[in-house]
């Protein structure tokens, strides 16, 4: 069986997952060009803009010094340990695909294939970290409006392709 982690390698690892999904969003919204329909860019954006203090609340929510009572609530919600570390693994699993792949780039023009190809790598990625959003949102209500964003993307995703 694998080694259990401490609750501390818990917290660490839930902050570094809301930093990639974080960069990842960012990234979305540096580059929507072809992922979200033209109509959607400047709505998204706007909503992005009021995400980062949603992040960095949640990020001091999960320092070490303010999470004694957290701990608790976040073993309740499988977040902690041997369930946490199975969801990162699928999370990073998927999310190395998708960096594999590459992401937009400012100034580079991709064919409708390489963009086919970005969007059927994103999705397991953004599904993967709804396990933990969804469960992180409950503890942390600014992580929902997260999820919530994320959820919209990828909608808008969805939308682009037709």
């Amino acid at each position: 069986m694998p080694d259990d982690i401490s609750d501390e390698e818990s917290l660490r690892r839930l902050r570094e997952f809301l930093r990639q999904t974080q960069r990842l969003l960012e990234q979305i919204d540096d580059h929507p060009r072809r992922v979200i329909p033209g109509r959607h860019h400047e709505r998204m954006h706007a909503a992005w803009e009021s995400l980062p203090p949603k992040f960095e609340s949640a990020l001091a929510a999960l320092a070490p010094a303010t999470t004694t009572n957290v701990v608790p609530t976040l073993r309740l919600r499988g977040l902690v340990g041997a369930e946490l570390v199975f969801k990162l693994e699928v999370f990073a699993h998927a999310r190395d695909r998708y960096l594999d792949h590459g992401g937009p780039k400012r100034g580079r023009s991709r064919g409708r294939r390489w963009w086919s190809r970005w969007r059927r790598l994103l999705a397991p990625t953004l599904d993967a970290a709804d396990a933990i959003l969804g469960s992180l949102g409950a503890v942390f209500p600014g992580v929902e409006a997260i999820k919530d964003y994320k959820d919209s993307v990828e909608v808008g995703i969805e939308l682009a392709k037709k």
